[in-house]
């Protein structure tokens, strides 16, 4: 009976059944000032943990998007997800994308994380989440991150619809912890003296994986500062999965010290998994109101091909379906470029793509049967093989060129592949309000145009 109601403990602090859905691309560039290999990857985006978070003081979301290779469940018992997913991301093998929302859709921060060898990530302006909703105790909204950071091409997207993270409800110990009390006082004395062989013992492996002793040394310093001068543990919580939270209290520079600290049991011992002090001590903060964040027009992009939501174009309505890249070599009159044409109906295929650099565009080339209407958008190449915007035209059916300086698509390269969207925005001119209309995004191989 025990192990049954200790089952269904776990059970119902569950996620519901997972309905997220998406793909993360990373082309990481070497950058050995920040010991960063290049790598590159591609990966499913099955399944998130969703989470209240305090962000330098309010309260946004977080939302972790895992691959299927991640067992959820052990996130059952963590005393704080966020605490949880930082470690989990760092295990040999995690693949992850985990933002920072803001109650009105705007993403603050954003990390990816791949194969222990990816790790990139940037607060300000990480892409949005269009149509973010909160139901009850659930949280749903579309992802979408498409740039460059640091000179690494990154693309997400994802469409989530969670459970949010609740607390679990744990089960009294010993008011000192008992030996996870012990455990963490122990490695509070290991960081005061620099004994490196228990701090690390005193740990999960992967926590300290990636630091070599030179780099212990130089990050010894900053974990003395933050420790506490004095230490007591007041209160302690056992939890399903061989897990224990800490309620600590002590003084730091003559003040009042306190703390929450997860710890973990592995093969017989207690580790300290994470700690939190001052107000994050009180664990996550409530789940903050939403303020009208945009609503999701945009389709979902997760595999190779066009797909497009209705925009105006020539002032009828728009929906592209077909695609083609094609890049033009550079020349002594000409920088290297490649042009995307997006179409309703079929295009005849690569073989006649050098036509778009006709001196008169031989559009017939191009369509199966008739001209139709569509959008070109030209990109010049620059040294470092990213490209830049440079023209977008509106064709007509009767194959007229329109300049439309508003017409500009975002791109990211990877390898032979083209990722990129226009997302068409209109302002209310009584109100200066901004809404999205619609999108047209594209997953296309880059085609190289004949001679």
């Amino acid at each position: 009976m025990r192990r049954l109601a200790a089952c269904l403990l776990v059970l119902a602090a569950l996620p519901a059944t997972a309905a997220t859905t998406g793909r993360a691309i990373v082309a990481q560039a070497e950058n050995a000032d920040m010991g960063r290999a290049a790598h590159s990857a591609e990966f499913a985006l099955t399944q998130a943990l969703a989470y209240p978070v305090d962000w330098v003081g309010s309260a946004y979301y977080q939302v972790a998007l895992f691959g299927p290779e991640v067992d959820l469940a052990a996130a059952a018992g963590a005393g704080n997800p966020e605490q949880w997913v930082e470690a989990k991301v760092r295990e040999p093998g995690t693949r992850a994308v985990v933002v920072t929302i803001e109650p009105d859709g705007g993403a603050q921060n954003m990390k990816i994380y791949a194969d222990g060898k990816s790790d990139l990530g940037a607060g300000g302006t990480m892409g949005t989440v269009y149509g973010l909703a909160r139901k009850s105790d659930r949280l749903s909204g579309h992802y979408v991150y498409l740039g460059d950071l640091f000179g690494s091409a990154v693309a997400i997207d994802a469409s989530f619809d969670e459970k949010l993270w609740t607390a679990p409800k744990g089960q009294p110990m010993a008011a000192d912890g008992g030996a996870a009390g012990a455990a963490y006082l122990d490695q509070l004395d290991a960081i005061r003296k620099g004994d490196e062989a228990r701090i690390r013992a005193g740990r999960p492996a992967e926590t300290l994986a990636n630091r070599d002793s030179a780099a212990f040394k130089e990050v010894l310093p900053m974990l003395q500062q933050i420790i506490p001068d004095e230490a007591k543990v007041v209160a302690a919580e056992s939890f399903p999965g061989g897990r224990a939270t800490l309620k600590v209290e002590g003084k730091q520079d003559g003040k009042p010290y306190h703390a929450r600290v997860a710890m973990i049991e592995r093969d017989g011992r207690w580790l300290v998994e994470s700690s939190d002090s001052g107000t994050l001590a009180e664990g996550p903060p409530a789940p903050p109101a939403l303020e009208s964040p945009p609503a999701d027009v945009l389709p979902l992009l997760t595999k190779p091909g066009v797909y497009g939501s209705p925009v105006t174009l020539l002032e009828q309505p728009f929906t592209a379906k077909h695609g083609i890249a094609v890049r033009r070599p550079g020349s002594d009159e000409f920088v290297p470029q490649v042009l995307v044409l997006l179409s309703e109906t079929p295009l005849a295929g690569a073989k006649n793509a050098n036509a778009l650099w006709a001196e008169e565009v031989a559009l017939d080339k191009l369509f199966g049967k008739s001209s139709t209407r569509s959008m070109l958008f030209l990109f010049n190449e620059q040294e470092d093989g990213s490209l830049a915007p440079a023209k977008g035209f509106e064709i007509s059916a009767a194959g007229e060129f329109n300049e439309a300086f508003s017409l500009r698509a975002d791109v990211q390269r990877f390898g032979p592949r083209l990722v990129g969207q226009y997302v068409a925005n209109r302002t209310n001119p009584d109100t200066g309000e901004n809404t999205t209309e619609g999108a047209v995004r594209f997953d296309l191989t880059i085609v190289e145009a004949a001679d």
